[in-house]
């Protein structure tokens, strides 16, 4: 059983103990190691009412009836700063382990034949050339802060080798937003080299990108509605901090989920570890990897060390294998 925030146990103690008082969470536009909140949205389901709200009795989500194998990349675990944060001199900022090195969130998903990105931060370059990916079928964006957008222009690469326009998903608010930062891609007559994408709205209970079925799942980042979103047996959900009970069910029981964890102390628009726990202990997967971490949360060996053993703080460079 997982700990509740206050208690004696280690994730109590964490969760009591903070790291100072600087703020971290997602930037407004255009501004290998390997727990139980109710949560809220606005879309899907306008009926929850607390974000606090009692355990749901349900049964887990209805796996899929063919679930295909899985390889997750993390190509990046940090927040919209990254790690190390420019300027800062602490404990985690100055760590010499490379577990400490975070480039801002994002996610490669191997699957068949198809290869997908989720999210394209500042960093896709460095990320890309780090994971030597020399082809992309889709993106699938959570929502259009810039730590998750900022990276697009660099997908032209892709155009340029697979001479084809880069397919990306995602709600209406992120697209629109994409068309805005990245006017000139859309312009009737473009300057020659541009990205060449072709968006594609989220607006149904499930989609396919680049011939992957994909399911989004909705959480609310403050007032943001982000999507998550789940790929066989793996779910992918960052940048939450509630969750409706018709999400949750989607999700329940699934072999991998990887949720944000931001910091020790409590954040308005992220969940912070103590929070990430509860959910954890309420999703129940085989395993568990936290992601879009700050440089208050800790030192990666020692906030590990505190964890249940099926629950892992992720890595850049981390993969994880999720059989069919």
């Amino acid at each position: 059983m997982f700990l509740r925030p206050g208690s004696n146990g280690k994730a109590g103690r964490l969760a009591a103990t903070g790291l100072g008082s600087c703020g971290e969470g997602g930037i407004r536009t255009p501004v290998t190691r390997e727990g139980k909140a109710v949560f809220k949205t606005a879309a899907f389901d306008r009926s929850a009412t607390s974000p606090w709200a009692a355990k749901v009795g349900c049964q887990p989500a209805t796996i899929f009836d063919h679930m295909p194998a899985v390889r997750l990349e993390f190509l990046g675990t940090g927040t919209s700063q990254g790690v190390p944060v420019i300027g800062c001199t602490c404990a985690v900022c100055t760590s010499s382990d490379p577990m400490d090195k975070r480039l801002r969130a994002s996610a490669l998903v191997r699957t068949g034949d198809a290869t997908l990105l989720i999210d394209a931060g500042p960093d896709l370059r460095q990320q890309m050339l780090r994971a030597r990916v020399d082809r992309l079928d889709a993106v699938l964006l959570t929502h259009e802060h810039m730590d998750h957008v900022a990276g697009i222009d660099d997908l032209r690469a892709f155009n340029f080798k697979q001479q084809r326009a880069m397919d990306i998903h995602g709600n209406a608010a992120t697209l629109h937003a994409v068309k805005r930062l990245y006017h000139y891609a859309f312009e009737e007559v473009k300057y020659p080299g541009v990205p060449e994408l072709r968006l594609h709205p989220i607006d149904q209970p499930a989609f396919t990108a680049g011939g992957v079925h994909v399911e989004p799942i909705e959480v609310m980042h403050d007032r943001m509605p982000v999507l998550g979103f789940r790929i066989g047996g793996m779910a992918y959900i960052t940048d939450a901090k509630t969750m409706a009970d018709e999400e949750i069910r989607k999700v329940q029981g699934v072999d991998v989920l990887v949720l944000n964890a931001l910091r020790l102390k409590p954040h308005p628009s992220h969940l912070n570890l103590a929070e990430a726990l509860l959910l954890v202990e309420r999703i129940a997967p085989k395993r568990a990897y936290f992601t879009h971490i700050s440089h208050l949360l800790g030192c990666h060996a020692e906030v590990a060390a505190t964890l249940p053993p099926s629950v892992h703080l992720a890595h850049d460079g981390l993969v994880v294998e999720v059989p069919a």
